[in-house]
């Protein structure tokens, strides 16, 4: 169970200090920086996971004066057997308990591939690209391009967390990732890209 008004993220910045990143934020986030497969940009031994951890089929939305509201995709729940999941909203509108429980549902109603780390050589980067890696925190975005062929690969990604090793020659960086297409595709307003209903879901 998960109270909250926004369901943001809480952790420990580089800098020692406490950060609270919005859950809006995903939504609109921007990649700060796209490195090459090809280009051995990006470490190898990427070994992805079929992933069902994170599988919600069956979804109950409490206000915060009792209501409840329920979201069951009875189809994922056949094939796959329930994951349910509760959320409890700092709010009194069934329409809103209705939508965080449907959003949850239709994006994690089914499990995926998932990539769980990436890793890169800092060194062995530009400049530019070096810095801008090292730059990355919990929240950031970036890109990963030049796939091979055989491998129906996220492009972008979330960081939720990362390690550094570092010695007199090499400075090695581990990102915990998400697939970053669950935020960065969904609907917004007058947007060319992202404003068709039919192609992308309503964010909550």
């Amino acid at each position: 169970t998960r109270r909250s008004s926004d369901l943001g993220v809480l952790y420990d910045h580089r800098d020692g200090t406490t950060t609270y990143i919005a859950r809006a934020n995903r939504y609109t986030a921007a990649s700060a920086v796209s490195l090459s497969m090809l280009a051995h940009e990006v470490n190898g031994g990427i070994t992805p996971i079929f992933d069902r951890s994170n599988m919600l089929n069956d979804v109950t939305a409490t206000t915060i004066d009792g209501k409840s509201v329920r979201a069951l995709d009875e189809t994922s729940v056949t094939d796959y057997d329930p994951a349910t999941g509760t959320v409890e909203l700092q709010s009194t509108d069934e329409t809103e308990a209705s939508g965080a429980a449907w959003w949850r549902v239709n994006t994690y109603g089914n499990p995926r591939t998932r990539i769980p780390n990436l890793g890169f050589e800092v060194t062995q980067l530009t400049a530019a690209k070096a810095s801008a890696t090292l730059a990355l925190t919990v929240g950031s975005v970036f890109s990963v391009t030049d796939w091979p062929t055989q491998v129906a690969a996220v492009a972008d990604f979330f960081v939720e967390g990362y390690t550094e090793q570092i010695n007199l020659e090499t400075h090695h960086l581990t990102c915990n990732v998400s697939p970053g297409d669950i935020w960065l595709t969904t609907f917004v307003l007058d947007s060319a890209t992202r404003g068709v209903l039919d192609t992308n879901l309503l964010a909550y």
